[in-house]
């Protein structure tokens, strides 16, 4: 079982996720999914971030028919 992180923010406690957490297929699907809903620019940055550190970018151009990046 995975170790949960909490941050305390505020008026209370609040999960914190890691996108290292994510399995590489869920990672590419978020972005994809993320780009399809037109979710913040800064979401999609950081997901954008975590493809790059795992070298998946040419994964993502195959699974998203090519259309990859906003770049």
């Amino acid at each position: 079982m995975k170790k949960m992180h909490f941050r305390k923010s505020g008026g209370g406690h609040r999960k914190r996720a890691k996108m290292e957490n994510l399995s590489d297929d869920l990672l590419i699907e978020s972005y994809v999914k993320a780009m399809k809903y037109h979710l913040s620019s800064e979401f999609i940055q950081l997901i954008e971030q975590e493809v790059e550190r795992r070298k998946l970018t040419k994964r993502l151009h195959q699974m998203n028919g090519g259309a990859g990046s906003r770049q």
